[in-house]
């Protein structure tokens, strides 16, 4: 009897064992399973923070993205205006320098053109002084028949007193003229051409000292 009590005691004793064991085995794994479970929510969160943040990443690089384009296009603008910009400049200056190259030109002819009237305006007065020097240095034609005439030089005195009176036809000493040409040709001995002009004297100038002579002078021819 006591050997079967002992026995059943044993077996009693190991069963109970037994359950002890399973039971921390359970323990075990069930906190095995737990910190599985919390490692696979950490992994999971972090995995989804990973997400979140390269969501957020991207929509930066996006914007960043968006950002640059931008800046380009402004550039790209910024450029295309300088090259108008400069292209209006270079039409302009060029506008510009033709306009300036027409005004010298014109500025040139004018130069020129005062460079003709000044060499005409320095010819005329030249000119104006030779005239004026040779008018000085020519003697009156009436003065130079007078000087012919007190010479004694009928032929001479009497073409220089025509020349005088064809250049001078109304001149106050027309009437002298004419009546010393009479008074030559008396001197020469040609009564008739003198009695002319005497006639003359007094048809055109009855009132004249002259006439009074050339009618001295035709009494005298008729004798």
């Amino acid at each position: 009897m006591k050997a079967k009590l002992c026995l059943l005691i044993s077996v009693f004793y190991l069963t109970a064992c037994e359950g002890m064991l399973m039971t921390r085995s359970q323990v075990q794994e069930a906190e095995n399973k737990k910190q599985m479970q919390d490692q696979v929510s950490t992994l999971q969160k972090t995995n989804a923070d990973t997400g979140t943040r390269f969501a957020d990443i991207e929509a930066d690089l996006r914007d960043l993205h968006g950002r640059v384009d931008v800046v380009e296009n402004r550039i790209n603008q910024s450029a295309q205006e300088r090259e108008q910009q400069r292209a209006g400049n270079d039409m302009a200056s060029i506008d510009q320098a033709r306009k300036v190259q027409v005004l010298q030109d014109e500025v040139g002819k004018l130069h020129d053109q005062i460079a003709i009237l000044t060499a005409e305006i320095n010819n005329l007065r030249a000119n104006s002084a030779d005239s004026g020097s040779d008018r000085s240095n020519k003697k009156d034609p009436f003065d130079i028949s007078e000087e012919l005439f007190a010479k004694k030089e009928w032929k001479k005195a009497i073409v220089s007193y025509q020349r005088f009176r064809d250049a001078n036809p109304r001149h106050r000493k027309f009437a002298e003229a004419t009546y010393k040409i009479g008074v030559c040709f008396q001197e020469l001995g040609l009564k008739d051409e003198a009695k002319t002009f005497f006639d003359e004297v007094v048809a055109k100038f009855p009132n004249s000292n002259e006439a009074k002579r050339a009618r001295t002078r035709l009494k005298s021819l008729k004798k």
